[in-house]
């Protein structure tokens, strides 16, 4: 319940002569303000004394929730007939809290160039910023901290009026208000030049050595910038923008790196890695040749893996490096994971990296994995060896080895021996080694991006106690609820024809694809897969120890639905957000959930296009466009419906 006076303790002129005597009293000199009674003379010290003392208290509030940007205060290049300004840069609107307390403020987008900062250096002395370089603009070379500072000045003039009866009254006025304002703040970082080396160096030092940005304590940094003659040559906003968080600044006690700055670490690295790659044009690179330190999670760029001989060139040699796959909705979770560990110095000897192990993973569906799994375990059954998935290695990982030159004291003996170059037999084309490598070929060729993640250093136990039970759910029920769905739908007859030209293993897994909440959930959507699985092309097999042609089924079942096969059309139907797109289209326009126009756009095959594109336009274009697909499915049918959604998603990649 709130009280009328401050909740202290007040303590008379005896009680506070004793506590000092005994020097148990603790007297803060910023923290006093007027004590106001009836018959005192109001003076202008009283209340200049008052606000000073809000505002010390307020700052020191504010320190307690840490420093950095609350919201927006993002930091970009200035487009100029789409080209950066190399001279200026756009500040967008937002605010945030100093590392002294105070609150600074950009309400409106901000258009800063360079060339305007050198008009408040005469200012420095004042505010207490000697880093701010005093040469002219023009002429800077390094790297710099972009940053906002709190400033206030008098204005408004008003007049004064005499303080004693005797005095006449002035006519001179005098500045009656004070106003609160953010500077704009350019502070060197360092010496030396300004280029990618200089950017790497400098993230070493900040998220490896957490060297934080030495800026004044009044100065909130925004951004790091690389200049040549004054001139903009990169923004690296991660270096020096943090949100304002107080976070896990030691997990458990023990000391771990904040949170907020192993994120930035991420972030930065991304933006760092990208500058590098389009420099590269392709080319093969190693980490050690742009950066000094890596988190311990981020995006590995695609030319890195050899597919030929699965050999690595991005890492150094002293690191155990293994591929494997992951289901593309578990990524974020892994890579959250991996942030709680140290980041990687690449600066660091060689007993420091060898300690350091790493997956490279690639993001695929879960029914992709499915698939990947069962080929792989085909291809190892008729396999004498583990080969080069190694005795203890999961199937679902393999070993990359280093592709640098002159390293052969670092090979295994068993890696030595694999690159020996002795005249033999070719081997066979169906080598089952040969198809695992080919399967593993095949993901890496098809992969949108390649993720490394840091693992730890646990000694996992592979010989568990034991015996491992397989738990299963209600089938009975799911199928029942499935064949109730499709009854409704008048679809009964459609899939018991599915399942009569399906495999024994196959059919569950239809059932398994129909009975998904998101198919269960819309019509369009579960039409469209009865309709996929009813065209779709057998997966080619080949079986080593078979005659059958690849493409077709084994004589004796006369299955042409095969696991593969379902596997394929579960791949397209196995993104996360299907379905959002399609609910945004029935809202702008509830005709297309009438029957005709959804038989037309389920037989049209582009379905999951319709959803990616439905969830990609913008609010203003959607009720056009699905005013436009149902005229086109009403009118013209199945053929002209996909032909209209695979256009229009093309001239949105274009």
């Amino acid at each position: 319940m709130p009280t009328p006076n401050p909740a202290r303790e007040f303590i008379d002129a005896t009680e506070r002569a004793t506590l000092e005597q005994s020097g148990t009293l603790v007297l803060d000199n910023q923290r006093q303000r007027p004590l106001y009674f009836d018959g005192r003379f109001l003076s202008a010290q009283a209340l200049t004394q008052e606000q000073t003392y809000f505002l010390s208290r307020q700052a020191a509030l504010n320190r307690t929730a840490g420093y950095g940007v609350v919201q927006g205060l993002e930091v970009r290049p200035l487009l100029a007939n789409n080209q950066p300004d190399g001279a200026a840069v756009e500040i967008l609107p937002g605010y945030g809290v100093t590392p002294s307390g105070e609150i600074v403020a950009v309400p409106e987008p901000l258009t800063v160039r360079l060339d305007d900062l050198a008009q408040i250096q005469s200012l420095d002395a004042t505010f207490g910023l000697l880093a701010i370089p005093s040469e002219p603009i023009r002429s800077l070379s390094g790297l710099f901290i972009l940053g906002l500072r709190p400033v206030e000045y008098s204005d408004n003039p008003i007049a004064s009026y005499p303080t004693a009866i005797a005095e006449p009254r002035s006519t001179t006025e005098r500045d009656g208000e004070i106003v609160e304002a953010t500077a704009i703040s350019l502070i060197r970082y360092g010496e030396g030049g300004s280029g990618l080396a200089q950017r790497a160096q400098a993230a070493r030092q900040i998220f490896v050595e957490a060297a934080l940005p030495n800026t004044p304590a009044g100065v909130l940094p925004l951004a790091m910038l690389g200049l040549s003659q004054g001139q903009i040559q990169w923004i690296d906003v991660d270096l020096a923008r943090r949100l304002q968080s107080q976070g896990d600044t030691a997990v458990l006690g023990l000391g771990s790196t904040p949170r907020a700055l192993r994120v930035a670490h991420l972030r930065q690295y991304e933006q760092h890695l990208q500058t590098v790659e389009a420099g590269a044009l392709g080319q093969t690179f190693s980490a050690a040749t742009h950066f000094q330190a890596l988190p311990s999670a981020g995006r590995l760029p695609k030319t890195a893996i050899n597919p030929v001989d699965f050999s690595q060139t991005y890492f150094p040699s002293d690191m155990a490096v293994e591929l494997t796959v992951v289901p593309s909705d578990e990524l974020a979770a892994l890579v959250e994971e991996s942030l709680h560990l140290p980041p990687i110095d690449l600066t660091a000897g060689g007993d420091r990296l060898a300690s350091i192990a790493l997956l490279v993973v690639i993001p695929i569906t879960r029914q992709r994995l499915r698939q990947l799994q069962l080929d792989l375990a085909q291809a190892s059954a008729s396999s004498p060896s583990d080969g080069a998935t190694g005795s203890n290695a999961t199937p679902l990982t393999r070993p990359l080895t280093l592709a640098a030159p002159g390293l052969i004291a670092k090979r295994s003996p068993l890696e030595v021996l694999q690159r020996l170059k002795l005249p033999r037999v070719q081997p066979l084309p169906l080598d089952p080694q040969q198809l695992v490598d080919n399967r593993w070929r095949q993901e890496l060729g098809q992969a949108s991006e390649l993720w490394y993640l840091r693992r730890r250093n646990l000694a996992y136990r592979a010989d568990l106690a034991g015996v491992g039970v397989a738990l299963g759910g209600n089938d009975r029920r799911i199928e029942v609820d499935l064949r109730d769905r499709l009854r409704n739908l008048d679809l009964s007859d459609r899939f018991t024809q599915l399942t009569d030209r399906a495999s024994l293993t196959a059919r569950g897994d239809v059932v398994s694809l129909l009975s998904t909440s998101r198919l269960a959930s819309s019509e369009l959507l579960l039409r469209s897969a009865v309709r996929e699985l009813e065209t779709v092309e057998p997966t080619p097999v080949v079986d080593p120890g078979s005659d059958v042609p690849p493409g077709e089924p084994p004589a004796d079942t006369g299955a042409t639905l095969d696991r593969p096969t379902v596997f394929r059309v579960a791949e397209r139907f196995g993104d996360p957000r299907l379905g959002a797109g399609l609910t945004r289209l029935e809202e702008a326009n509830p005709e297309l959930r009438q029957p005709e126009v959804v038989n037309a756009l389920a037989d049209s095959g582009a379905v999951v296009e319709l959803d990616r594109l439905a969830r990609t336009l913008p609010q203003s274009e959607l009720t056009s466009f699905s005013r436009d697909l149902s005229a086109v499915a009403r009118r013209d049918g199945s053929t002209a419906a996909n032909t209209f959604i695979r256009q229009r998603l093309e001239g949105i990649q274009r």
